[in-house]
């Protein structure tokens, strides 16, 4: 039971990392293109 519940707290940290990576791509990409347009 326990070791369930760490699992899937390792889970959701993998989850919130991988979204924080998306999310640093995706504002360094939208920066890019509105300086590439300037």
């Amino acid at each position: 039971m326990i070791s369930k519940d760490l699992k899937d707290s390792k889970d959701i940290r993998e989850i919130i990392a991988r979204t924080l990576l998306s999310f640093e791509s995706l504002l360094f990409f939208v920066s890019f293109m509105s300086f590439a347009f300037l």
